[in-house]
């Protein structure tokens, strides 16, 4: 297993110095020989005392961190056209519990493949699939929101 040795502490200094983020300099040490991930990276700093180095930012880092951003509609925005989608919503007929009579080794192709149950005792909806769908319509409704992929 590879250890941190005086000259990868020295090379850590100098690129934190440098205004790389540890993601940054994480990479670096990978593509050099050394794995090295992130959180290795930090912790080093911070052993070797350079905990007020993780405050300051740094000049250079990658540039995929679209997670951060923020988001297009605030919170309650989303929360009140949710409510309103599903108040107008059809509300589909729930499937009676007859219908899951199918086990995995009678399902056949174009059967829907809902399950009930558990272990041993699982069971399959069985009606008619929908077309692009491994569900009958009444479970395509439950599982996917329509206009999503």
């Amino acid at each position: 297993m590879d250890e941190w040795t005086r000259e990868r502490d020295y090379q850590l200094r100098h690129w934190r110095n440098a205004g790389f983020s540890y993601e940054l300099i994480a990479r670096k040490f990978t593509a050099l020989g050394f794995p090295c991930s992130k959180g290795s990276a930090i912790g080093r700093a911070c052993r070797l005392g350079l905990i007020g180095l993780l405050n300051k930012k740094p000049k250079y880092q990658l540039d995929n961190h679209s997670k951060f951003k923020k988001p297009a509609v605030s919170a309650a925005t989303f929360t009140r056209t949710l409510m309103q989608a599903r108040a107008a919503a059809e509300v589909l007929p729930t499937p009676t519990v007859a219908a899951f009579t199918t086990s995995l080794l009678e399902l056949d192709f174009g059967q829907c493949r809902y399950p009930e149950g558990e272990g041993a005792n699982i069971r399959f909806c069985g009606q008619a699939q929908l077309a692009g769908s491994p569900y009958c319509p009444v479970h395509d409704a439950v599982c996917y929101i329509k206009g999503r992929s």
